[in-house]
């Protein structure tokens, strides 16, 4: 998809353009607003609220939509990106803050969706409102009337509610805020989609999604500069690759040579050892090589997702150029995995085959990179490690 430049009604906005088909623009509904929703956007409230739009109204078939399962579903939206994964939503983002003082803690770091979206039932509307929800609902449909121009802030609320019945069927809006109650963040208020944007984005779901996913990872991308892969962070639950090929060539080294635990200096044997990501997963939401090293099954489910200290980088390198002289020995399947661990080594850390089964040489890229990686992770939130403090449950 390509990005362009639109101007509508006096407001530059950003529209995105497939080159094969085009933007799917509708009938009967303007675009430009819907638009320009997003424009300078600051916070990550309109983002989440309006993928939650897509998750809880279309991809559930429901007009109606009660502002307690918005509220669910924008911290389920927020939870991976901004507390498994740690993205940073900016410095008054308060959904990520939210979700830390309702104490969804790390035991649940890597608990599936349903057990996440349970417990963030159990907390949401406890007092019968949803400060998450004091604002965005009115202020997301604000481009739709013009009439709020001028209006002091803390008449918007109660103006947005009533120009979106008045004018539902005139205008337009992606939705109406039904109101049971004389709290604007009661968790007992709905919104209702308006009939022609329920359709418009039940036939072009895809298409919509896709530029939902544009928008928040180029918001996550702008907060988190440094950090890797952002786009594999910004799903729910988002599939991990297995490491079935990467255990497999491990194991047939350790079945034919020593291969030392770089955390403990104990002997593996071929069913007693995981492989752990040395910068743990949930940090650089990938499986290369370079980063996965074999250690005790009990002590990968200790070290969960902290950060190890850079004395054992030494003992990464030994470990990985020592499997790089004896990967000659191995069967072909094993060799093809190999050459695509070699990729890894190439494309990451700048290094030929015939320099991977140096040490030194491995050591010192290692050093290089995981020196400013940890550091960022640091930043983010993620702790320390040391083996000899090691308390937890998680394998990463």
């Amino acid at each position: 998809m390509v990005y362009t430049s639109l101007c509508c009604h006096s407001v530059s906005v950003v529209s995105i353009i497939d080159p094969k088909n085009g933007f799917p623009v509708p009938k009967n509904l303007a675009l430009a607003p819907l638009l320009s929703t997003f424009k300078g956007t600051t916070n990550s409230y309109k983002f989440l609220l309006f993928r939650t739009i897509l998750r809880e109204g279309i991809e559930k078939n429901r007009q109606i939509i009660p502002f307690r399962d918005i509220a669910i579903g924008i911290m389920e939206e927020a939870w991976w990106p901004g507390f498994h994964f740690r993205l940073n939503f900016g410095p008054q983002d308060m959904v990520v803050r939210r979700i830390r003082d309702a104490k969804l803690g790390e035991e649940d770091d890597l608990a599936e969706p349903t057990r996440i979206r349970a417990k963030i039932s159990k907390v949401v509307g406890q007092a019968g409102r949803e400060e998450l929800l004091r604002y965005v609902p009115y202020r997301f449909i604000r481009p739709w009337f013009s009439e709020l121009q001028g209006l002091v802030d803390a008449k918007v609320n109660r103006r947005v509610a009533e120009l979106g019945n008045r004018y539902f069927q005139s205008k337009k809006p992606l939705y109406r805020v039904i109101l049971h109650s004389r709290e604007f963040s009661d968790v007992t208020n709905e919104i209702e989609l308006h009939e022609d944007w329920f359709d418009y984005l039940s036939d072009n779901l895809a298409v919509v999604k896709g530029w939902s996913d544009a928008i928040w990872l180029r918001f996550l991308e702008h907060r988190n500069p440094n950090v890797p892969r952002i786009s594999k962070k910004i799903l729910i639950n988002p599939e991990r690759e297995s490491l079935t090929g990467q255990r497999k060539l491990w194991s047939s080294v350790i079945g034919q040579t020593a291969v030392i635990s770089i955390f403990t200096g104990k002997p593996l044997t071929k069913d007693g050892f995981n492989l752990d990501h040395f910068l743990p997963w949930s940090f650089v939401a990938h499986n290369r090589f370079w980063n996965l090293t074999p250690i005790e099954k009990e002590l990968n489910f200790s070290k969960s997702n902290r950060l190890p200290t850079l004395e054992f980088i030494p003992s990464l390198a030994n470990q990985h150029a020592m499997l790089a002289n004896r990967v000659h020995k191995l069967s072909e399947p094993l060799n093809r995995e190999w050459r695509k661990a070699l990729d890894d080594y190439a494309t990451d850390l700048k290094i030929d085959e015939a320099k991977i089964c140096d040490p030194a040489v491995l050591e010192t890229q290692y050093q290089d990179i995981f020196r400013g990686l940890i550091g960022v992770a640091r930043r983010m939130g993620f702790q320390d490690w040391q083996y000899e403090h090691c308390e937890g449950k998680n394998e990463i």
